[in-house]
């Protein structure tokens, strides 16, 4: 069972998957909020309505695979908003933190741990894109 409080995560006691689950799952909803709101939006042709007696099936649970869905859609070629990349920056962000908090409580090396001598990165899978914060921690 896993759970979020105020930023940080714990799951039955193992805090690092914890946080690379919770991580996992930001990514995929930023990534899916903000790179298939152009696809969908240049893909569809018409906006089918259903009808009044009928109600849409219920999806399943959100994963990391399955992009979610919004209500608000960026149109393609629309700059997205300054609002949307602060807050993603600063849940990377955020992220990254946590990270070396885990990383220097759980260091069997002195370096790491008494000279914080280390830098996470977050990047996808493919190693597409990657967020490293090289601010202080």
């Amino acid at each position: 069972m896993s759970r979020t409080h105020s930023g940080t995560a714990q799951v039955n006691g193992n805090i690092g998957i914890a946080v690379q689950r919770a991580t996992d799952n930001a990514l995929a909803q930023c990534y899916a909020e903000i790179n298939e709101a152009s696809i969908t939006t240049a893909n569809r042709t018409e906006t089918q309505i259903p009808a009044a007696d009928t109600v849409p099936p219920r999806a399943a649970a959100p994963t990391a695979a399955m992009p979610l869905q919004s209500g608000r859609r960026a149109r393609p070629g629309q700059p997205i908003d300054t609002v949307t990349l602060g807050l993603i920056e600063n849940a990377l962000s955020n992220a990254r933190h946590e990270m070396d908090a885990v990383l220097f409580r759980s260091a069997m090396s002195p370096v790491i741990r008494e000279q914080h001598d280390e830098f996470p990165m977050i990047t996808d899978p493919k190693v597409e894109w990657s967020w490293v914060n090289s601010g202080p921690t």
